[in-house]
């Protein structure tokens, strides 16, 4: 079998781009297919799989996808007779897209809008939004389409509904975890030797951020859970807007508790060495870093969202929190108060997290290309 998988970029930091590889790494093991990947960049290339590098002009966000499909037709032409698979939506003929997100269902769910700043601003992000509402729609109305992996039950309920999708072309495979890599660290004395290194506090609780896209995710309300706690310290690892962020951890008086420690190839120590995981996001698909972090013996606080919800178990390896600083700051005070509580939820959460692994993933993906390989074209 010939498969093309097509991305904007492949990477081993980022969400989708850390999952396509992941998953590549995997795929490039099995024998019965030849893989070629359309990437504008790659790191770290398993051996065996060819790259068509793809390259697009910079231009503002709202001309970047009509940009990157155009440089996927012109790829496609270098790979022919192979099964395309998109990951993301691309309005370049593709038979598989593999949906992280549903703009739409983010639209519907939380408005149009990323973060803060002027109206201009606001406007332009509105406009970008409606354009890849667009885009979205055209990519899902494909006629080579054979079939949608969404990677979590909630991104299948919402592309059946918004695209009229038919039920049985739509695969629920949802993403896994490298688990060499997310593990729990239970010897105290390791941890708070990790804390150090790290220059982490070591008597606080430590709350665990991980991600971009801030204002999305929630962080302003997880900076204010943690203002009124001065036990509680709050590390975000991930980029952003660092300046106004740090603003409001110095309003809300929860400065000097508040650590951004930046993008960092190594997100895992900073789990090993946390207590808690909040993500008080507002829109997801199957977010990698709250399953990570249940894999390294975490106790997540987490909404009612996709992924989450499908295998988050409220007093059993997590809680379940509201999008208010209250919410979260009661579920703080709950683990922080009960060691023995978090504990138990820490390991629970690593139990759960063992189900979801990249070799079982990969494997479910390939029964899909093989068998839609088979299909007249």
């Amino acid at each position: 079998m010939r498969l093309a998988v097509v991305a904007s970029r492949v990477s081993p930091m980022g969400g989708m781009e850390r999952a396509a590889w992941e998953l590549l790494g995997r795929l490039a093991e099995s024998e019965t297919c030849d893989i070629t990947v359309l990437t504008e960049a790659y790191e770290r290339m398993p051996p065996g799989v060819r790259w068509v590098p793809l390259q697009r002009r910079p231009a503002p966000a709202l001309f970047q996808g009509w940009l990157f499909d155009r440089a996927v037709g012109r790829g496609q032409s270098s790979v022919p007779g192979a099964l395309f698979n998109s990951v993301g939506v691309t309005t370049a003929p593709v038979h598989v897209i593999t949906a992280h997100f549903c703009q739409r269902g983010f639209v519907e769910q939380c408005g149009a809008l990323r973060g803060g700043g002027r109206a201009l601003r606001r406007g332009y992000q509105a406009a970008v939004g409606r354009w890849e509402n667009a885009r979205e729609r055209r990519a899902y109305a494909g006629r080579q389409l054979r079939a949608v992996i969404a990677v979590s039950q909630g991104i299948r309920r919402e592309l059946i509904e918004y695209y009229h999708l038919p039920e049985e072309r739509v695969v629920v495979i949802p993403n896994g975890v490298d688990h060499s890599t997310f593990h729990p660290l239970d010897d105290p004395e390791e941890k708070a030797r990790l804390r150090r290194e790290l220059r982490l506090p070591e008597s606080s609780l430590l709350a665990l951020f991980v991600g971009g896209d801030w204002d999305r995710k929630g962080l302003n309300d997880a900076i204010l859970a943690v203002a009124t706690l001065p036990d509680v310290a709050l590390v975000v690892v991930g980029r952003g807007d660092v300046a106004r962020f740090r603003a409001t951890a110095q309003r809300s008086g929860a400065d000097g508790r508040v650590i951004f420690a930046g993008l960092t190839p190594t997100p895992e120590k900073y789990l090993a060495a946390g207590d808690v995981y909040v993500f008080p996001s507002r829109y997801e698909a199957f977010p990698l870093s709250p399953l990570e972090a249940a894999a390294s013996g975490l106790p997540v606080l987490a909404p009612r969202i996709n992924g989450i919800e499908e295998w988050l178990e409220d007093g059993v390896n997590g809680l379940f929190i509201e999008h208010d600083p209250e919410s979260i700051r009661a579920g703080l005070c709950r683990l922080r108060d009960d060691a023995a509580a978090r504990y138990r939820l820490g390991q629970a959460a690593s139990r759960t997290a063992s189900r979801y692994t990249w070799e079982g993933v990969a494997r479910e993906q390939l029964r899909l290309f093989e068998s839609l390989s088979r299909l007249p074209s």
